[in-house]
């Protein structure tokens, strides 16, 4: 895990990740325990006695990783693709990459590997009726990050739209109507996207110059809610197909767009979600790859 332990009080988003992944797998008889990053030092993974069977399958973010000795190591890489360096990739029995060009790249630099886009989790994320309490019309949540801007927020206040943010940081940045608290619990998460009309989305530079797209897209599509994200080359077929992609000078327009957005198109694309993209969809074609080792 690239996160602290929860039980520390510091939550990650990548803690929610990894947990509905193990969920996924252990409705597969596959049992899974968690080792997690401790601030200021490499991970280290705890040494334990090494069973028969047994594997390391590291969710990559920024943290780097000490692979256990004697024990085959996967990575599923999802972000920071900046952080790893290449003998990180060399040791890895197999890659999976969240993104198609970062995959390609790797491929031609002979480290086996896997596209593997992000997903969501269907069930926390899926169509639900509007909840009076949660209604908003353009919504975004996310922290207020010191080492990468957000600069979709700015868009949408040069707009002047009806903006809710929800996210640590902002209180002393943005006024009272529009920031709305610290955080929304994961469970609730999804009443919240499929209450809103428009819900935003945005990337750091690494992940967007990369093609790593978050999977904050594929929880609003299953929520059948409109997304908007910024231009990314490699974008994922089902979210290039989807969501409305927006520059500085076009975030107008989509709006525009996705306020426009049939039901119907709106229905499809949680259809598509649900049915290709979930932590079940990605646990059955990561096993499908370490069981044919």
């Amino acid at each position: 895990m690239p996160c602290p332990n929860p039980k520390d009080g510091d939550v990650w988003g990548d803690w929610y990740f990894a947990r509905s992944l193990a969920d996924a797998f252990e409705r597969r008889d596959v049992n899974v325990s968690f080792d997690f990053a401790v601030r200021g030092r490499i991970r280290e993974f705890r040494q334990r006695l090494v069973a028969r069977g047994q594997i390391d399958l590291i969710v990559r973010g920024k943290r780097p990783i000490r692979p256990r000795r004697n024990r085959p190591y996967f990575m599923w890489l999802i972000s920071h693709p900046d952080s790893v360096p290449k003998g990180e990739f060399e040791g890895a029995a197999h890659v999976f990459v969240a993104s198609r060009p970062f995959a390609e790249k790797l491929a031609k630099q002979g480290i086996s590997c896997t596209f593997l886009p992000q997903c969501t989790d269907a069930r926390l994320f899926g169509p639900k009726d509007r909840d009076p309490l949660r209604i908003s019309d353009v919504l975004f949540v996310g922290n207020r990050r010191q080492y990468a801007s957000r600069p979709v927020v700015d868009l949408a206040l040069r707009e002047k739209l009806d903006l809710q943010v929800w996210g640590r940081g902002w209180n002393d940045s943005l006024p009272a109507p529009v920031w709305r608290g610290p955080s929304i619990p994961n469970d609730r998460l999804g009443l919240y996207y499929s209450s809103a009309n428009i819900v935003l989305n945005d990337h750091t530079p690494t992940m967007l110059n990369d093609g790593f797209a978050s999977n904050r897209i594929y929880d609003v599509l299953a929520s059948g809610t409109p997304l908007l994200t910024e231009v990314m080359e490699g974008l994922p077929e089902v979210a290039a197909t989807f969501c409305h992609q927006y520059t500085d000078a076009t975030f107008g327009d989509a709006i525009e767009q996705a306020r426009s957005m049939s039901k119907d198109k709106i229905h499809e694309a949680s259809k598509i979600v649900l049915a290709d993209h979930t932590f079940d969809n990605r646990a059955d074609q990561i096993l499908s790859v370490v069981n044919g080792q």
